[in-house]
């Protein structure tokens, strides 16, 4: 055997051992937009990516675009989005860079400025929470706010001082499972206490670390995990015994992580320069751009990595790539709109009748109305005759599709 082709092998093997047959898929490739910023799902499963260039509304089938258009009042307020959140069925707060925070009706697609103060150039609002109270923080590059009832309040205005943000630049937020709030700024890790008003930071608290906080999340066991920029190690574990973060080792090591934790409490971290890692119990699977053949990400640099409430593991680079949760996928099959009313499949086709009968090719992914030059005429009633095309079960005889419509029973010949 040459050697090329005892790679392939190998990966083949590798591949059936550690289960890839789930690939990530570029949804670039079917819906091309800007690169995502952010990645948000809200109540509803809908995933939203905050792009350079506006918002991208994606149902699993299609995109829906909004973007600022010159002119029109009710576009988006700004282009580009760097955080999403929910605040009811209807409204979408969005987060821009430069363009402060903006209302946007996902009813009618309608959006306004929401004023968090006067001066609204170079506002860039990097992250937001809804608390267990209802109320919404927001972290911005000129601090912290937080909306109670309609006023916004600016949080903390001591800068460089033993009590409250050490910086302006706030980037992450986070509430704990214990209503605790976790504020990530440039200069390190804070912490707002459920019912107090002092903030705690790295210079009143020495076990918070004071480099640039990247990412703040939960794991499944309601630990809380904090990634940094810079420091010999980029991620921590908050270790509420000893009142300090606890490196995890896995990452002393060159780059930026963004991360998150999947159902079975694993690690993925996305990764600029070395694709994405997925840590489990014990194994590491790197996912990089030189094996991208066998596992579809084709993306060196990956800026943030996220998992829906449907297991399915979402990556952004240049392009976006979605990792199924499982192997089976949910393929569409354009028919005629009409409601579906029987199937059938065999090894070449699936066979389908909505309005009138269709073949759809597994070969070819693709349909035809493969009746579409046969009449039938159903004898409804002595009176009236109708042609009538609509199939209501089909099945197998040998080299032969048997398939009933109202009255009769037919054979087709394939």
């Amino acid at each position: 055997m040459t050697r090329n082709l005892l790679l392939t092998l190998f990966i083949i093997l590798v591949s059936l051992t550690i289960g890839y047959g789930q690939r990530f898929r570029s949804i670039n490739d079917k819906h091309p937009f800007a690169r995502a910023n952010v990645t948000y799902q809200d109540d509803f499963g809908f995933i939203w990516f905050g792009t350079r260039e506006g918002l991208i509304k994606y149902d699993g089938y299609s995109t829906t675009e909004y973007k600022k258009k010159p002119g029109v009042p009710t576009s988006l307020p700004g282009t580009q989005v760097k955080s999403i959140l929910q605040v009811s069925d209807s409204i979408l707060f969005i987060g821009f860079d430069r363009f402060g925070l903006g209302q946007f009706n996902r009813n009618n697609g309608n959006s306004r400025i929401i004023h968090l103060k006067e001066d609204l150039d170079n506002l860039h609002v990097n992250s937001m929470i809804k608390d267990h109270t209802g109320s919404i923080w927001v972290g911005t590059n000129d601090g912290l706010y937080k909306l109670d009832g309609y006023s916004w309040n600016k949080v903390s205005k001591v800068y460089s001082e033993r009590e409250g943000l050490v910086s302006r630049n706030v980037l992450e937020l986070y509430q704990d499972d214990i209503k605790n709030l976790w504020i990530g700024t440039d200069m390190g890790i804070h912490r707002l206490l459920d019912g107090k008003e002092i903030i705690e930071n790295p210079m009143t608290n020495p076990g918070f670390p004071k480099e640039e906080v990247i990412n703040i999340q939960e794991d499944n066991d309601g630990d809380l995990w904090v990634s940094f920029r810079q420091g010999s190690c980029k991620l921590y574990k908050w270790d509420p015994r000893k009142k300090e973060f606890s490196k995890d080792r896995r990452f002393i090591r060159d780059g930026e992580f963004s991360f998150t934790f999947d159902e079975n409490n694993n690690i993925w971290a996305s990764s600029h320069g070395r694709g994405v890692y997925h840590f489990k119990e014990d194994e590491e699977i790197l996912y990089s751009d030189k094996d991208y053949s066998w596992h579809g990400l084709r993306a060196m640099f990956t800026y943030s990595v996220f998992h829906d409430k449907y297991h399915n593991t979402w990556v952004e680079s240049d392009e976006v790539f979605k990792m199924p949760g499982s192997n089976k996928e949910f393929y569409s099959i354009e028919s005629d709109k009409f409601q579906v009313i029987s199937v059938y499949a065999d090894d070449d086709n699936i066979w389908y009748c909505s309005n009138e009968p269709h073949r759809w090719s597994r070969r070819e992914k693709q349909s035809d109305a493969y009746l579409e030059n046969v009449d039938f005429t159903e004898l409804i009633n002595p009176d009236r005759e109708r042609k009538h095309k609509r199939i209501y079960k089909y099945d197998e005889w040998g080299d032969w599709v048997v398939f009933t419509s109202i009255r009769n029973i037919y054979i087709w010949d394939r």
